[in-house]
């Protein structure tokens, strides 16, 4: 029995199929499970070895790897991805290598790290790189990090699973007994909010939840690294959530992302309405927004340790193989739900 037959009957190409015996941590957790149940059906029996032999070419490490973050400034980006920095800078740190984080307006800035920097590895974020400076990055490992704004991204990827996101909130309010939900998106323009609010909302059909759904807000106009909505614009957020039709028969609330919670919740208290008959869950899981909230909702921890390092590894994976021989793989990672 060959590999490629089992890559066959689990729907997968043969390349993955050997990425699930030898690196199971890069492939999107239902492919695993897909390529096993196919070959423990066939009685494959993956060659004793090939593990080993993958690891001694991954031998070399990694020592310098830059982080391009495309379409913010760096004051204000830094602050927003302040929790994301500090985590890549601790991995990167544990594998005895360094994170050289440089920032650009747009796509066209290029930045210098690029052409003397004596990279390793390229982690990318925010707006895609265009065709016009694909050579400065030819042949320079390079791996997406967090949520794509173009599906058409030509690099690996290593993202929060946003439709799990989705779907495990609708789930827990199903869990909960609740029959009429809302869902209140201020961030409609943002990739991973709105693929969160539109599987939420599948779910919640399958679910036979009764559904209210406010998306509104122009924020990330701009750029979504730098801008978060202020408090009258989260105001203006709870004054069209309260002209919704029967409000007050909403039992919970779903927010794909933490930022407004607090002073969602606080507008609505000001509005008379009772704030502690609600069941809400985020979509994100940041402490220091949350840690005092009362209420206290449950969350879905994006799991971002994951996140990086497999970013991390994926990066080493592409350094140690010849490019002919890798895969483009988008690598889902799924939240973990604290309630």
């Amino acid at each position: 029995m060959n590999l490629k037959l089992v890559a066959n009957k689990a729907g997968v190409s043969e390349a993955t199929a050997s990425r699930v015996f030898n690196q199971p941590d890069l492939v999107d957790p239902r492919k695993v499970d897909a390529v096993k149940a196919a070959a423990s059906e066939l009685r494959y029996e993956p060659k004793k070895g090939s593990s080993a032999q993958r690891k001694r070419r991954q031998e070399k490490p990694l020592k310098r790897i830059g982080v391009w973050i495309i379409g913010a400034s760096s004051s204000r980006a830094a602050q927003n991805l302040q929790e994301q920095l500090y985590l890549l800078q601790k991995c990167l740190e544990s594998e005895g290598a360094e994170a050289l984080v440089v920032f650009s307006k747009d796509q066209s800035e290029v930045p210098s790290l690029l052409s003397n920097g004596n990279l390793d590895g390229l982690l990318l974020q925010g707006y895609a790189p265009d065709e016009s400076i694909s050579k400065h990055i030819e042949g320079l490992p390079c791996v997406w990090l967090m949520t794509r704004r173009e599906f058409n991204c030509k690099f690996d990827s290593v993202e929060p699973d946003n439709e799990a996101n989705g779907r495990i909130a609708a789930q827990w309010f199903a869990q909960k007994g609740l029959k009429r939900v809302a869902v209140v998106n201020a961030w409609p323009r943002h990739p991973a909010f709105s693929a969160r609010t539109q599987f939420f909302s599948n779910e919640a059909q399958i679910r036979s939840l009764e559904l209210s759904k406010l998306e509104a807000g122009d924020w990330g106009k701009e750029s979504f690294l730098e801008e978060s909505p202020g408090d009258e614009s989260v105001r203006k957020l709870v004054e069209l959530y309260l002209a919704m039709q029967n409000v007050e028969n909403i039992q919970g609330i779903y927010f794909p992302d933490d930022i407004i919670y607090s002073s969602f919740i606080r507008h609505l208290r000001n509005a008379n309405i009772d704030v502690e008959r609600l069941s809400c869950i985020l979509g994100d899981h940041h402490p220091d927004l949350i840690e005092h909230l009362d209420p206290r909702p449950a969350c879905l921890d994006i799991n971002l340790p994951s996140i990086i390092k497999q970013a991390i590894s994926r990066l080493s994976t592409l350094g140690q193989e010849p490019s002919s021989n890798v895969e483009r793989l988008r690598i889902l990672v799924p939240p973990i739900l604290n309630h």
